[in-house]
């Protein structure tokens, strides 16, 4: 399960950042 969420999270994260690299980088 632990595998799993990262999994999924790691690929949440590469989605929003090659959607909006910019905006990501305003927020940090």
């Amino acid at each position: 399960m632990y595998r799993l969420t990262t999994v999924l999270m790691m690929s949440l994260t590469r989605q929003l950042w090659q959607a909006r690299p910019e905006s990501l980088i305003f927020q940090i």
